[in-house]
């Protein structure tokens, strides 16, 4: 482990942007990881502009709160990372979770500065009922959710379903055939 620690040093000196050294590093561990399947292994630091926020999130987070979050963050730094998928589209990461811990970084020119512009994400795999899925599992889990906006996501979602049946029927398969 010295040898490797003595490598990774010399390569670190050499590296034009650290950050994303360390990004190329944790990939190559996360590809060797037996624990793979937790996103939460492979944290990537990544630039704010490169992250955006969903259409869909039915969370609503109160000034008092807010303040509470930039404090939490500027004194314990990010403790949770904010998850995303990738968009081969928009060739962005888009906010699957932590909107908010976004947003802080947006915010307040220290959080940006203090992190070099950049958040800390986990990019998990999932199409667009699954992620909605995901957000709305995450909000109910802190037990902070709108109605309104779990109203949307709810039509969404049924909307989804709704055309994917339409689909299916067009080929005369029955619902089930899938």
């Amino acid at each position: 482990m010295e040898k490797l620690k003595e490598i990774i040093i010399r390569m670190l000196d050499e590296a034009p942007d650290k950050i994303n050294f360390f990004n190329e590093i944790r990939q190559i561990l996360f590809s060797l990881s037996p624990e793979k399947a937790n996103p939460v292994d492979r944290v990537l630091w990544v630039p704010m502009d490169m992250v955006k926020a969903n259409n869909y999130n039915p969370n609503a987070v109160a000034k008092q709160e807010m303040q509470l979050l930039y404090t939490s963050i500027r004194e314990d730094g990010y403790t949770q990372p904010i998850v995303t998928i990738w968009s081969e589209e928009e060739q962005k990461y888009i906010i699957v979770d932590g909107f908010h811990r976004n947003l802080i970084a947006r915010m307040y020119k220290d959080i940006a500065q203090r992190n070099s512009g950049r958040l800390p994400i986990v990019v998990i795999d999932k199409d667009i009922n699954d992620r909605m899925a995901s957000t709305v599992r995450h909000n109910r889990a802190r037990g902070k959710h709108s109605v309104d906006g779990m109203t949307n996501i709810i039509y969404n979602m049924i909307k989804t379903v709704s055309r994917m049946l339409l689909f299916v029927e067009s080929l005369a398969w029955s619902r089930w055939s899938l």
